[in-house]
């Protein structure tokens, strides 16, 4: 007697066989296309600060490079300090015609004082006029000087309160100077004053 079931499931299981070596030897389909892009990640950490460049201000082993910042973050460069003399000051031609870094020492009320009669020479003292309602001065004063080679920036120390013979000073009409008169201890605050050499402050050469 013939199993015909049993000869039926033998044909399915070979056809299921047959089915999957045929399928296992077909050639692979080409690559889909690319999927879109994922969110993009957070930010990494800022890099170190770089070195600044050739054109950048940079501060000195004395000079100090001074800024004005805004309350916003803003920031620029204003000026210089020199650490040695503790002043603030800018490049200027010196007496010796060098380029120097010399103290802003603005005293457009300052007078001087000289010891002799003529009012030439070397001035002695410096007064500044005991009615100004806003004074300012500094240890230093300046005042333009002329030499053959040109105009230059000439730096005096003020001291320590004058105590000499009475000095004379240029008396001044409309803002012109006038004759050499003795000067008024009533009208002024009278200070020692001495020139300080040029070599006293920072060279600058351009580049």
């Amino acid at each position: 007697m013939r199993n015909d079931g049993g000869e039926n499931n033998m044909r399915i299981i070979t056809m299921f066989l047959a089915a999957i070596t045929l399928t296992a030897c077909l050639p692979e389909g080409e690559a889909g296309a690319p999927g879109d892009p994922g969110v993009a990640g957070k930010d990494g950490v800022p890099g170190p600060a770089g070195s600044p460049g050739k054109d950048s201000t940079v501060s000195g082993s004395r000079l100090r490079a001074v800024y004005r910042k805004t309350e916003d973050g803003a920031r620029e460069a204003i000026g210089w300090f020199d650490t040695k003399l503790n002043v603030r000051c800018s490049f200027s031609t010196a007496t010796d015609m060098q380029t120097r870094c010399l103290p802003d020492a603005p005293v457009p009320s300052a007078v001087l004082f000289y010891s002799g009669m003529s009012c030439v020479g070397t001035p002695v003292a410096i007064g500044f006029p005991l009615d100004d309602t806003c004074p300012s001065f500094g240890p230093y004063v300046s005042s333009s000087a002329k030499t053959t080679c040109g105009t230059s920036t000439m730096i005096r120390s003020i001291g320590k309160k004058y105590t000499g013979p009475i000095p004379y000073v240029h008396s001044n009409i409309d803002g012109v100077p006038g004759s050499c008169v003795a000067g008024d201890s009533t009208m002024f605050d009278l200070f020692d004053m001495g020139l300080v050499e040029p070599m006293d402050f920072v060279v600058a050469t351009d580049e």
